[in-house]
C-alpha cells in the first residue's frame, strides 16, 4: 500500500502549497512594487485579513462570552473572504507579469494560481451556499428567540437567545409545546 496516493497528494497541494506559494508571491509584490500596484494589493490583502479575523477570530472571542455570529453575518464574512482571496490571487499574478525573470518562478506561481483559482471557483460557491441559513426573530412565552434553520445536511430549526442584529446566544433552546408551524414572529 503506497504511503500517499495521487489524490491525497493533489489534495494537500491544493490546500497547502498553492495558497502558500501565492502568499509568498504577494509578499514579494508588496516588497518590490511601488505605486498603485502595491497599494491595491495591500488594500485587498488588508481587507482579506480583516474579514478572516472578524469571521474566525471574532467567532472565537464571542464564543468565550456565550455568543456567536448571526448566520447572515457569518455568511457575509465568508463570502467576502472568498471573493477577496480570488482577487488577491489574480492581482498577485497580474503584478508579477512585468517582473518575470525566471521561467521556473513564473511556472510555479502561475500553476499555483491556476490550482487555487480552480479550487475556489469549484468549492467557493458551495462553501458559501452551505453557510446560508434562514433565520427569524420569534417570541415564545415572553422570550425573544432567534429561529435558525440547521442547513444542509441536517433538517429542522434551532432556537437561540436573541442578543441583537449581529450576534446570538450559543446554546440551543428546547421549546416544549411548540405549535406545528413554530412560534409566531416577533413584532
Amino acid at each position: 500500500e503506497p504511503l500517499m496516493d495521487p489524490i491525497t497528494v493533489l489534495y494537500w497541494l491544493c490546500i497547502l502549497a498553492a495558497p502558500a506559494v501565492l502568499l509568498l508571491a504577494a509578499v514579494r509584490c508588496l516588497y518590490l512594487d511601488r505605486g498603485w500596484r502595491r497599494n491595491v494589493l495591500a488594500l485587498i490583502l488588508g481587507l482579506l485579513v480583516g474579514a478572516l479575523l472578524l469571521w474566525l477570530g471574532g467567532g472565537w472571542v464571542l464564543s468565550r462570552f456565550g455568543l456567536a455570529w448571526r448566520a447572515w453575518l457569518a455568511s457575509l464574512l465568508l463570502g467576502a473572504a472568498l471573493v477577496l482571496a480570488v482577487l488577491a490571487a489574480a492581482f498577485t499574478v497580474c503584478s508579477l507579469v512585468h517582473r518575470r525573470h525566471h521561467l521556473a518562478e513564473a511556472l510555479l506561481v502561475d500553476a499555483s494560481a491556476l490550482v487555487f483559482l480552480m479550487v475556489m471557483v469549484v468549492l467557493g460557491p458551495f462553501l458559501w451556499g452551505a453557510s446560508l441559513r434562514a433565520e427569524r426573530v420569534v417570541v415564545w412565552q415572553g422570550q425573544t428567540l432567534l429561529e435558525e434553520e440547521r442547513g444542509f445536511p441536517r433538517q429542522g430549526v434551532d432556537y437561540y437567545d436573541y442578543r441583537g442584529p449581529l450576534v446570538r446566544g450559543t446554546s440551543s433552546q428546547l421549546l416544549l409545546g411548540l405549535p406545528e408551524d413554530g412560534p409566531p414572529e416577533a413584532d
